[in-house]
């Protein structure tokens, strides 16, 4: 059981990085034991400084190849993550990820830890394609049922 919960995140990113047979690699399984905020995942990508962003369905990690920093909703706060529960997320240029939480749309400035809410609705994951248009994103290939 213990295995079945357990997520392998190093097998993604050797994948962002080049051909996993091109050299023998060591895959290491993450946990919340870790510091992963979640073991559920509902997306992973790679920033241009290295860093791997992993969306749970409760919070969300950067992980840095060494350990884990998370973030999750804070009540009462504005620069925080709307909803712990993400949906999707993309990578946007200037290392802001896109995120659709389950209530709103926001973008985090991976570079100041900003986060920019769009959306007070409670249907975000269907506003994704219109968020993305609004800051001159034209089409999404990573939103929601793509």
């Amino acid at each position: 059981a213990t295995a079945c919960r357990r997520i392998a995140v190093v097998p993604l990113c050797l994948s962002l990085v080049g051909p996993a047979y091109s050299q023998p690699s060591e895959v290491r399984c993450f946990t919340t034991m870790d510091g992963l905020a979640y073991n559920q995942l509902s997306g992973v990508v790679q920033d241009s400084r290295g860093f791997l962003w992993i969306a749970t369905f409760d919070g969300l990690s950067r992980y840095d190849g060494t350990s884990f920093q998370s973030y999750y909703h804070q009540v009462g706060t504005d620069n925080t993550l709307p909803s712990n529960q993400i949906a999707t997320m993309s990578l946007l240029t200037g290392d802001r990820l896109l995120m659709a939480t389950f209530g709103r749309v926001c973008i985090l400035n991976t570079r100041s830890m900003h986060f920019r809410v769009f959306q007070d609705g409670t249907h975000a994951a269907e506003d994704f394609d219109r968020v993305l248009e609004t800051i001159g994103v034209k089409g999404s290939t990573t939103g929601p049922g793509r």
